[in-house]
């Protein structure tokens, strides 16, 4: 089973990928900085809660060996940090 990792999963365009991944047999590892799992529905999806910005994410474990990765995360998208 091939492997996806996205960052900013919990963005429009990362849910929607999530979706389209899995329905196509991908598993995948979603990383967002929300504390609650979205993707707990979906069998072969493992959720990291991590804010990419802070150093704690430095030793996140990673469960899976990932085969592609879709970096979505950004910071500009509130009015404050624009």
């Amino acid at each position: 089973m091939r492997t996806a990792l996205i960052t900013g999963a919990c963005g429009f365009i990362g849910r929607n990928l999530i979706q389209e991944l899995s329905s196509h047999g991908y598993a995948t590892v979603a990383i967002d900085r929300g504390e609650n799992d979205p993707f707990r529905d979906l069998a072969d999806t493992d959720y990291i809660s991590c804010d990419l910005t802070s150093k704690s994410c430095a030793d996140i474990h990673i469960p899976r060996q990932c085969d592609v990765l879709y970096h979505l995360a950004w910071i500009g998208v509130s009015p404050e940090t624009r």
